[in-house]
């Protein structure tokens, strides 16, 4: 998988205010996905995913983070009310 060529930490912690996941981009260039401890195995590997989906999809590279959360659950299908077409 193309994840396997970057460099990619994963820590599970106590996140707050309810965030099941984020992702953040090192100074080195790798990243550290952030994963709720509270969630199960099955949603921990799913919060996984979608924060890989954003590392892959080049977001941080984007300046409107609604669009980009929309894009990274795509293959979700989300609503249209939900997630407009921009």
């Amino acid at each position: 998988m193309a994840e396997d060529l970057l460099e990619i930490n994963v820590v599970i912690r106590d996140n707050p205010f309810g965030v099941r996941g984020s992702v953040h981009k090192n100074e080195d260039g790798s990243y550290t996905i952030f994963i709720d401890a509270h969630l199960n195995a099955e949603q921990q590997q799913e919060v996984y995913e979608h924060e890989v989906r954003h590392i892959l999809n080049g977001d941080f590279d984007k300046y409107n983070c609604d669009k980009v959360e929309c894009e990274a659950h795509m293959m979700f299908e989300v609503s249209s009310e939900l997630c407009p077409v921009f």
